[in-house]
């Protein structure tokens, strides 16, 4: 006699809250890491179906089930799979190889190939749009059919969400008094919990430290840059897998160069002090 109150799946599927959260967990390392395969893995487990889970579910059942569906944006889960691949190589990548433009997750065309090899490249949509026709002759050629993720061809969602039936809105704004942005920051980040609240908060703090075209300056040096360069922010900061804690920053140099820049080592500048650039390099 089967056991309708156990997971017979080839991908096990959580039946406890408690197995939930080691999965959320695992979901959460991996999107840290880039691990493409364990991302897709723990979000199979979390959407399911599964046949052992209840028909009419309980309130409890409903709490997870939206924040399932919080997580997928109301896609299906192979659209919502699609839409994480994405926004891993985008995070990877940052900037689009051919015409040097930083990625908008929304506006980014993904190339893989399968087979003997296996192997993937992001690119902006203007720049697919130029090379589409050439790239896909040169495939044909080889014999190789690509398959293309345009993000302009996927459903993001606009469905605004109910944060005061998320458990996190309410805990971190309980906490953090008044604060609704930040609550609501770590309601999208972490929709099951499972977080260290006083290190989001100090990336949180990081991550808006500084605005489009502030005036910073290098507090020590990075790379050929000497401590002292100054500059000015261009955009918002990005955040890779090496963790909330350490982004980056693109700034813009008085010579007009742009350059990336750990966000830990900027600090504000007074706009009024004449903008130092690099030092110019010394003749042996």
């Amino acid at each position: 006699m089967s056991d309708h109150t156990r997971c017979w799946c080839v991908i096990h599927h959580p039946q406890t809250p408690e197995e939930r959260a080691e999965v959320h967990t695992s979901l959460a390392f991996a999107r840290r890491i880039g691990d493409q395969s364990g991302v897709i893995l723990c979000l199979a487990m979390l959407l399911g179906p599964c046949p052992a889970w209840p028909s009419s579910p309980t309130k409890k059942e409903k709490i997870v089930n939206e924040l399932i569906h919080a997580l997928a944006g109301g896609a299906a889960p192979d659209k919502a799979l699609e839409r994480e691949t994405l926004r891993m190589y985008v995070a990877r990548q940052i900037t689009c190889p051919i015409n040097k433009t930083v990625l908008d997750i929304k506006r980014a065309v993904l190339i893989e190939i399968t087979g003997v090899t296996s192997d993937a490249q992001i690119i902006s949509a203007e720049a697919w749009d130029d090379l589409a026709t050439e790239v896909l002759e040169r495939f044909a050629e080889l014999g190789i059919v690509p398959k293309v993720t345009d993000a302009r061809l996927l459903d993001w969602t606009t469905r605004p969400m109910d944060y005061e039936e998320l458990g996190v809105y309410r805990d971190v704004l309980n906490r953090f008094t008044g604060d609704e942005t930040f609550a609501r920051w770590c309601a999208n980040r972490y929709p099951w919990g499972a977080f260290d609240l006083g290190h989001e908060r100090r990336a949180y703090e990081l991550l808006h430290r500084f605005a489009d075209g502030d005036a910073v300056r290098l507090r020590s040096r990075w790379e050929d840059l000497p401590c002292g360069t100054t500059g000015r922010t261009v955009g918002r900061p990005y955040e890779l897998f090496g963790g909330p804690m350490s982004p980056v920053q693109f700034i813009e140099l008085p010579d007009r160069r742009r350059v990336v820049v750990p966000l830990a080592h900027l600090e504000e500048a007074d706009s009024s002090e004449p903008e130092a650039g690099p030092e110019p390099p010394s003749v042996a």
